[in-house]
């Protein structure tokens, strides 16, 4: 189960740029997943979105804080969405040419979040960092599950559009 990289797909921090639990979750599992020796290096994906500091950094210092060497952590400060944490992160993957990943997120995330690397090429598998529903209220639970199917539906129609786009670049 070795992989080039694990990344570590960001989640909203709150507005006074501390992490939420979900996101502090996932970078323990992220590090966890390093000191064992899973992979050498670290991505962390997230851009600012309702604070001024970008989950990416908020992340990268978690993961400092528990001893992962800032050399090993790369940071995409620039992705809002998911698709967007795909498509940088395949781009630091191509420049340093890592071919395999692992992602983690949340369960309810991972299938879509999956997809797309594997559409851009990318062997991946997901670690969730909830096992299941975790400490989630049922409800709470319910909502991100059933949001995901629009959003994976949105991300097929983003990617549509973008492989167009990119087909239009390359022929002209």
């Amino acid at each position: 189960m070795n992989a080039d990289v694990i990344i570590v797909l960001g989640a909203k921090i709150m507005p006074s740029g501390r992490p939420t639990q979900q996101l502090y979750n996932r970078v323990i599992k992220s590090v966890s997943l390093y000191n064992l020796g899973y992979a050498k290096h670290i991505i962390m994906a997230g851009g600012i979105a309702q604070s001024l500091t970008s989950e990416a950094k908020v992340m990268k210092s978690i993961a400092v804080e528990y001893g992962v060497p800032e050399n090993s952590i790369i940071t995409d400060e620039l992705s809002l969405n998911t698709f967007e944490n795909a498509v940088n992160s395949v781009d630091i993957m191509n420049t340093h040419k890592w071919n395999s990943a692992i992602l983690v997120s949340d369960s309810y995330h991972l299938t879509r979040a999956i997809l797309l690397f594997r559409v851009f090429g990318k062997s991946v598998i997901g670690m969730s960092q909830d096992e299941g529903r975790g400490n989630i209220n049922k409800w709470v639970w319910c909502y991100y599950h059933l949001k995901e199917t629009p959003a994976t539906l949105w991300c097929i129609i983003k990617l549509l559009f973008y492989n167009i786009e990119n087909l239009i670049n390359r022929a002209f």
